[in-house]
This record gives C-alpha cells, structure tokens and sequence, in this order.
C-alpha cells in the first residue's frame, strides 16, 4: 500500500549516500518497483532506446501509469506492486 502511494506521488528513484567503510556495491534487480541511484545520479529527460525506461503517465495531472524499467504500474488498479526495480553505481 505504501508502495503504491508513493508512485502516486511521482517517487520512481530512491537516492543513496555511499555508507564510509562500506566496501560492497549494489547492483542488478531487487524486488521493489524503484530505482536505487547514487546522490549524484540525474535522470534522463526522455527515455531512450535500448536503456531502461523509467517515467510518469499522467491523465488530467494525476499519476495514471508509473513505468519502471519498462513494466508498467496502473495507480487505480489497487493491485500489488513489486519487482522489477534496478540499483545503478
């Protein structure tokens, strides 16, 4: 439910700091439909071909669709969200 929430609200990426003495790195998919990106990570504008598409549907200025990494997420749906999020370096 919070998930689903948060989508509504336009949140698609969740922002980490590099933790000091932490000496692996994330990567690959996890099963939360967000991307996990450095601080310094800054979104494309538009998505682009062969990369993973990551944006907002909007209808009348209301978050309709949430696609992440190219799955699409319908908001008044009321299904179950998960899966499909990826963690960049």
């Amino acid at each position: 439910q919070q998930i689903h929430e948060m989508l509504k609200k336009g949140y698609t990426y969740v922002r980490v700091e590099e933790q000091q003495g932490h000496t692996g790195k994330l990567q690959g998919n996890y099963q939360l439909p967000f991307d996990v990106v450095p601080k310094n990570f800054k979104p494309p504008e538009w998505p682009k071909p062969e990369q993973p598409a990551t944006f907002l549907l909007l209808r009348n200025g209301i978050v309709a669709y949430a696609v992440i990494n190219g799955f699409a997420y319908e908001m008044n749906s009321g299904n179950h969200l998960s899966g499909n999020g990826w963690v960049y370096q």
